[in-house]
């Protein structure tokens, strides 16, 4: 199955590990979409038990897992220890993630990400390993065994394979429901596979969830692990729909239909900001996303804005200035606006609606300015010649 189709490095790097008295258990991601359309990917999460013939208990399990980092150490590579003994692994451009069986002990009235108490035990069956996880459909493991008979063995106890040829999503227990973040693993998931429908026994019990736990981090993963504009109105449309309650930091996510065009967060702000100035303010805060953003932002739309009425009339009467008045002209000071904050051009004219300007930005782009014209100019005026000198190429033919 997968092993075949893994470079000989990879291969020699996993059984080097289950050398050391591991168990290796592909588990996630990676059978579930190699299962879907045989693809593989460069993520790999395994879940490590000791191996079959070592007798090890709860206590002494830490400190046999410890192996794995020496592994790391002795043949110098960098690694990552995050809590419950995952430990994270960069490795020829590939990433992995190994973790030790746990059972979640839901902890009452806690409904964030970390909701639980873990106990790590090396012996649990995968059945009780695996009821942690959130969807069948990510609850299908591939077991190695390099020096075996059978290399590769389907682990499935939540029929998970079967969920995946029905195209459908189905959780493993109502422990679902305690983490309010999966609400937007689902919706994800719902997108990432376009034809799969939601069993009527998650949207049944949609109510469950406590969405006002939901935090930003972990909205701001999924959302931008998926297609931006379809997990926001998926979201919206869910939470009407259903009912739901949300934090108020949320309420002005479910306000907007949001185009296809939305790609990351600059889009996400000036599409908001092209609809209501103080909702585009909510999402930087909800962001964190620095002020200067929205300030310039803020900027550019006011030189836009000028800028887009004027005919040639108004520019004719900047040139029938002198050069000194004309450089002092508000307009200049607009248009050079317009180019100093360039990063907003694209995304403007997309959510804003396209104006045909007068005098567009790649008029000046091509404009020379020499070191004598500048010299003959007063230098806090200087910056804006270059404008100047392109109103006199368009309309001084």
């Amino acid at each position: 199955m997968i092993i075949e189709n893994l470079p000989l490095e990879i291969k020699e790097f996993l059984e080097a590990i289950e050398d050391l008295g591991f168990s290796l258990c592909l588990v996630g991601g990676t059978p579930r979409d190699f299962f879907f359309n045989k693809s593989i990917g460069s993520d790999f999460d395994f879940e490590i038990r000791p191996n079959a013939n070592s007798k090890i208990t709860i206590t002494q399990w830490p400190n046999y897992y410890l192996k794995l980092h020496d592994f790391f150490k002795l043949k110098n590579i960098k690694f990552e220890i995050l809590p419950y003994l995952i430990t994270r692994v960069h490795y020829l451009e590939k990433a992995f993630e190994f973790s030790s069986p746990r059972i979640e002990v839901a902890i009452v009235e806690n409904y964030s990400h970390h909701h639980f108490e873990a106990i790590l035990d090396p012996n649990l069956s995968y059945k009780s390993s695996f009821i942690r996880r959130d969807l069948s459909i990510n609850a299908i493991g591939i077991e190695f065994n390099f020096k075996g008979s059978q290399v590769e063995s389907l682990v499935d106890p939540y029929n998970g394979v079967e969920d995946l040829k029905q195209k459908i999503l189905n959780i493993i227990s109502n422990d679902f429901f305690l983490d309010p973040n999966r609400f937007l693993r689902l919706i994800r998931m719902s997108l990432k596979f376009d034809s799969f429908t939601i069993s009527e026994i998650i949207l049944n019990q949609l109510h469950l969830f406590n969405l006002t736990a939901i935090s930003n981090h972990h909205f701001s993963e999924e959302l931008f692990k998926s297609n931006p504009s379809n997990f926001l109105n998926t979201f919206s449309q869910m939470v009407k729909k259903y009912n739901l309650e949300i934090s108020p930091a949320y309420l002005f996510w479910t306000k907007f239909e949001f185009p296809k065009t939305i790609k990351d967060k600059d889009d996400l702000l000036v599409f908001i900001y092209s609809q209501n100035e103080k909702v585009a303010i909510e999402l930087t805060t909800f962001f964190s996303m620095p002020e200067k953003k929205m300030s310039e932002l803020k900027s550019f739309h006011q030189s836009y804005q000028k800028i887009a009425p004027l005919v040639e009339k108004d520019y004719l009467a900047i040139l029938d200035q002198s050069i000194e008045i004309a450089l002092k002209n508000p307009i200049l000071k607009d248009l050079k606006n317009l180019d100093d904050k360039k990063q907003w051009r694209e995304r403007y004219q997309i959510y804003f609606g396209h104006k045909n300007l007068l005098v567009q930005w790649r008029d000046w782009e091509n404009i020379e300015v020499s070191s004598d014209e500048l010299f003959a100019i007063d230098s806090t005026l200087r910056s804006y010649y270059r404008y100047y000198k392109t109103l006199k190429k368009i309309f001084l033919k």
